[in-house]
């Protein structure tokens, strides 16, 4: 697979987590990319995504601004279940390494207060295991031995904040098994943001709650059922057009569709999303729908008609929109 996630909180809700804690979730407070981060501030605040599968190794992304440091604090934690496998604390500004509760390493590199610092590790579960870290790109610690103690595997990642007054934001964050010709290894720095609909495309079938159909799927975070475009008919679609992004002199490495849809029935319903780029329409998967609003999405690495990455002109010109299947 590669890419399990990335996500930078643009959408401004939470449907990126499996659960959060008290005081953690969206902010607009502080920012590295795009509008939004992510924060876990306080007593009893988290963070936490649960994967669909199990992972022996994989390598994470995140960006952290943190006000303040403590034992309790990890920037990230993995875990198997509810289970702590390995984890990145902050007890001082040079954060540690530890497995299975015993600190392994710890960090040449200081991580300032009050400031976005990158940091990515590597860890594999293995009686020859590893664990490593880059702080802002630069190898800042790594151990190497047995981490195959008491878990075989990992199927979760906790960002975890247990203290009174204590500020801490995410974002940019990413996460890479070792499969896939591409994205096997370090994820290393990318930054997330977000084009919205602003205008009707060249294919418009759903049935809008009123107004235009653009006007329906621009609201960040969504409205739920305040206003919305209906499907009803296997085949019809809806295509969009994207505000301009400003970008110039970037590298663009992937982008991806993603939505926020629910199902007006118990029956099974599934839609796909596509995008049209340089006249040509492309449709993926399909994608399962529940009766409450959840989020779906597509990566693209590259542009499927050029076969070559995104370009700036690309995704100024791209539509993007949803079929029902």
């Amino acid at each position: 697979m590669g890419r399990l996630f990335t996500d930078g909180a643009e959408f401004q809700d939470n449907l990126f987590w499996s659960s959060i804690g008290s005081g953690s979730g969206a902010s607009a407070g502080q920012k590295r990319s795009g509008t939004h981060s992510y924060t876990a501030s306080g007593i009893n605040s988290y963070l936490n995504k649960i994967l669909p599968s199990t992972y022996t190794e994989w390598y994470s992304r995140i960006a952290v601004y943190i006000s303040a440091t403590h034992s309790s604090l990890r920037i990230p934690a993995f875990r198997s279940g509810s289970n702590e496998v390995s984890s990145l604390r902050f007890t001082t500004q040079y954060p540690t390494l530890y497995v299975n509760n015993v600190l392994v390493a710890t960090s040449g590199i200081l991580v300032p207060l009050n400031t976005w610092t990158l940091l990515e590790t590597h860890f594999k579960i293995d009686n020859s295991g590893i664990f490593e870290l880059k702080v802002e790109g630069v190898n800042a610690a790594s151990y190497s031995g047995d981490t195959l103690i008491t878990y075989s595997s990992m199927d979760g990642i906790l960002w975890n904040n247990q203290v009174s007054q204590l500020v801490t934001y995410v974002d940019d964050l990413a996460l890479n098994d070792i499969t896939g010709v591409v994205d096997n290894s370090w994820c290393g720095d990318g930054r997330v943001g977000l084009l919205k609909t602003n205008a009707n495309g060249d294919n418009i079938d759903f049935v809008p709650s009123a107004g235009s159909n653009y006007e329906n799927v621009d609201d960040i975070p969504n409205d739920g059922d305040t206003t919305y475009n209906q499907g009803l008919v296997s085949g019809e679609y809806d295509l969009y057009n994207l505000e301009a992004s400003g970008l110039s002199n970037v590298s663009i490495l992937r982008g991806w569709i993603e939505a926020r849809v629910r199902k007006m029935r118990a029956s099974s319903e599934t839609v796909l999303l596509g995008l049209k780029t340089d006249g040509t329409e492309y449709w993926n998967d399909s994608h399962d729908l529940q009766t409450n609003y959840s989020s779906i999405r597509r990566d693209h690495t590259i542009n499927p008609k050029t076969g070559s990455p995104w370009t700036v002109a690309d995704l100024d010109a791209l539509q993007i929109g949803m079929k029902v299947e």
